[in-house]
């Protein structure tokens, strides 16, 4: 089972995570690209024997579109794809996606990871403030810019229709059709790149936390991921199962990861968050040991811990999460 942390800050002192790794029993640190301007990451994990997790945002650039933001996806309501944290790219955006295949290629050469993830390959939606129970046609989501509609009606043979930012009902399918062949031919690409330089290498795809029949099939029609076509184009899914930011219940995120493992025919992981985020609340010591016990017992594919910068801070969480990861 892989347990990896994720971490953040690239700013962090490399040394004092090997300390803090070593001391809990995680194996593995999920780092961005922005840890690998230089080898201080790569060479203190590697002399501890602490596996590299690569974790790559394919859409979501921020540094890049604020200097170029003709890249920008244009949401259904005519606006920049930018909410809070969030920017992301248009995937249609032939530049911007050659960019990212350049930076993946460099990174796999550098690193030689011991394991990958594709986050943010996918259609623009904040779904952090979605709650599953909205209707969709109150969702902002992308990309409805120039290029995105062209190559909808060259897939489809007919122009796309949107009033008051909602996309009318009758085409919806088919828009599900050709977003999700955009993120699958984007998979196919990267997954080119990985298979020349880094064969082998385990490669998973994050999906947005939705099962395929919640807000009306959004996450084929909105987000453009299908769980099926990605479980076949990689080894595993890492639904965003949290709990807390969706106002969740335990029983939810099973059933979801179970919905993602049948779609898929792959097992999955389960993200394992520290600290609430986004919404309002608390998760206590005894929420944190039952949800790890549950990852365990549910024997998933891994588990995703999130994040260092909040449990670096928590003694007693730190002690419950020892104890999962030396078992």
């Amino acid at each position: 089972m892989h347990k990896g942390l994720f971490v953040f800050d690239p700013s962090v002192e490399p040394s004092e995570l090997a300390s803090f790794c070593l001391e809990t029993g995680v194996d593995a640190l999920i780092l961005s690209p922005a840890f690998f301007e230089d080898d201080r990451f790569l060479d203190v994990c590697r002399c501890n024997g602490i596996r590299i997790w690569l974790n790559f945002p394919v859409f979501f650039d921020e540094k890049y579109l604020r200097l170029n933001p003709e890249a920008y996806s244009i949401t259904s309501r005519g606006n920049q794809a930018v909410h809070s944290w969030l920017h992301m790219a248009c995937p249609s955006h032939q530049k911007f996606f050659e960019r990212k295949r350049e930076e993946l290629s460099t990174l796999l050469r550098k690193i030689h990871p011991d394991c990958l993830s594709y986050d943010f390959i996918r259609f623009y939606v904040f779904w952090e403030e979605v709650e599953l129970l909205d209707s969709p046609d109150t969702i902002e989501h992308g990309c409805y810019c120039t290029e995105c509609r062209s190559r909808f009606a060259r897939f489809s043979g007919e122009q796309l229709s949107i009033q008051d930012g909602t996309v009318k009902k009758g085409q919806r399918k088919v828009l599900g059709q050709w977003k999700r062949s955009v993120v699958e031919d984007a998979v196919r690409s990267l997954n080119a790149v990985v298979e020349e330089i880094a064969k082998g290498t385990p490669t998973y795809i994050k999906t947005v936390p939705w099962q395929t029949s919640d807000l009306e099939n959004a996450l084929h029609w909105i987000v453009g991921q299908d769980p099926a076509a990605l479980g076949r184009m990689s080894d595993g899914i890492i639904p965003m199962a949290f709990t807390q930011i969706l106002g969740q219940t335990p029983n939810w995120k099973t059933a979801l990861l179970d919905h993602v493992k049948a779609e898929s025919g792959k097992d999955v992981m389960s993200y394992i968050q520290f600290e609430p985020l986004v919404r309002a609340g608390v998760i206590t010591e005894e929420q944190l040991d039952q949800e790890l016990a549950a990852a365990i017992a549910e024997k998933r594919a891994g588990l995703v811990y999130f994040h260092y910068e909040q449990i670096a801070k928590n003694a007693a969480k730190q002690r419950i999460l020892k104890r999962y990861c030396k078992r």
